[in-house]
Formats: C-alpha cells, structure tokens, sequence
C-alpha cells in the first residue's frame, strides 16, 4: 500500500464503521423494514447518504485453489477498503442479518440462535459475555416480578447449602425440592395463595 493511503488508514476507520453500520441498520438489522434485502440496498443506493466508500465498484478477485480440498474466490486489494469493501459484499450475498445486543448495544450475528438478544463479546472487564450477563438479569428481573420465584430460589438455596453441612441428605433434598417446584407453580397459577403460608 502506499504510504500516504496507510497514512489515512486511522482517519477513514471512523468513516467506514458509520457506512457500514448504516448499511447494517437499513438493510441488514433484523428490525429494519420487512422487504427483501436485494430491495433494500437498491433503496439505499437509490439515495445515498454518506455511502462515499461503499460503492462496489470492481475488485479483483480470482478463484482459485487454496489448498489440496478447496477453490474459493479469493481477493487481491489494492487498498484496506477493498478488504471491507469485499466481506461486506460477502455479508449482503449470503444475506446475513444482524441484531443489536441488549446489554452492550453492538451489533451480532443473527445465524446462530435466532431468538438470542445478548451477544457472545466479553463484557467490559466483567469476563463474562454479554449473554451470560443477559440470562441473570434476565432471572433478576424474574425475581422481582414474581414472589415466589424470590421464595423458592431462597429457600432452595438454604436448603442445598444443609446438604454440605450434612443436615440433609441429597435424596431428602431431591424430595423437597420437587415439592417446592410443585408449590411455587401452583402459586403461579393462581392455585395457591402466597399470604396463606
């Protein structure tokens, strides 16, 4: 690469993450408008804003044997675009959609598990994903809506912990806990009333 276009690199970093993410968001976004994606980015191109680098114009490419298994395309660039230039191209062929994680806010793949809202990215200095954070709000938030589930998981905790100072046995506790699932559904079902015991 030429130095004054490695030079430019940091700047046009910025510049590349706004169009892609704005691609991303009116095409891609498993939100975005309910229309074929090939629509879409004819939409999107038909009024470009701030689509400078994205155009797709010709790359070069060859396909070719990579090893003793495998043709492939594979891509010759002439500048860092054309790197992101050609992945992108790769995303909107295969159509791969994209969602916006609920506890970090940046966008994940949606090919995995279609229903997940947390991505799998180590969250800040936590070491633990986004998802993992996600499944215990998640049942925080469970808690809090709902007595019973704060009773029961109370409750089964001290119960389990009696298991370690051998007040009770594995099978009495496997005994009570069904009985304690069974008693926190009924609540649930409005079968019980939680004030009565």
């Amino acid at each position: 690469m030429p130095y004054k276009e490695i030079t430019h690199i940091p700047m046009n970093i910025r510049t590349w993450q706004s169009e892609i993410r704005n691609i991303i968001s009116k095409v891609l976004d498993v939100f975005s408008p309910d229309l074929p994606i090939q629509q879409k980015m004819v939409d999107i191109y038909e009024y470009p804003v701030h689509l400078d680098n994205f155009t797709f114009e010709q790359l070069c490419t060859k396909f070719e044997r990579v090893n003793e298994h495998i043709f492939t395309e594979v891509l010759y660039p002439s500048s860092m675009r054309d790197r992101l230039d050609f992945l992108l191209r790769i995303v909107i062929r295969q159509e791969l959609t994209f969602k916006t994680c609920r506890n970090c806010g940046k966008y994940f793949s949606n090919t995995v598990h279609g229903n997940s809202e947390y991505c799998n990215r180590l969250f800040k200095d936590t070491n633990k994903t986004c998802k993992e954070i996600g499944s215990v709000k998640v049942y925080q938030a469970k808690l809090e809506e709902n007595p019973e589930y704060k009773i029961y998981s109370r409750a089964y905790k001290s119960h389990f912990a009696r298991i370690k100072y051998k007040r009770m046995t594995k099978e009495e506790f496997k005994v009570w806990a069904e009985q304690a699932r069974e008693m926190r559904d009924k609540v649930t079902r409005g079968e019980l009333d939680l004030t009565s015991y």
